[in-house]
């Protein structure tokens, strides 16, 4: 977080030209950024999974270039909950959850979620840092 502060100067929100994969490369195993869909009514209503870490691909399957509402866990639910708080509130929103994929042992999961926004201030993109945790707390080990 302390990076993304430093991007913005603590004062506007993340933009995609702020920062390169290779500023965030410790954590790209553990990173996805996704594209926000607003409904109708001008809520998030879901997000195509543009980038797609090996460590998030490998515990809930590749999903890149796909809704994250067509993911068989509450996963969906849990990312558009996540991304209306973080554009009502502008700023990022941390998470914490049991999880549960299908053929999947249980774990707990952490999230931050890091609106980005265009030129113009409208939040276009999601960066979330995805961390699975053993159900005895320890972190899963990045692959």
């Amino acid at each position: 977080m302390r990076f993304f502060r430093e991007c913005t100067g603590g004062t506007r929100l993340l933009r995609r030209t702020d920062f390169s994969p290779v500023d965030i490369k410790a954590y790209l195993t553990n990173i996805l950024i996704l594209d926000v869909i607003y409904g109708d009514d001008g809520l998030v209503s879901d997000g195509v999974i543009r980038l797609m870490g090996s460590n998030v691909a490998t515990y809930y399957g590749e999903f890149t270039g796909r809704l994250v509402n067509e993911h068989p866990s509450d996963s969906g639910a849990r990312f558009v909950l996540s991304a209306r708080t973080a554009v009502d509130c502008r700023g990022p929103v941390v998470g914490h959850a049991a999880q549960s994929v299908p053929d999947k042992s249980r774990y707990s999961v952490k999230t931050c979620w890091v609106p980005i926004a265009d030129d113009s201030g409208e939040i276009g993109q999601m960066l979330g840092h995805i961390q699975l945790f053993r159900l005895s707390g320890e972190a899963v080990p990045s692959v």
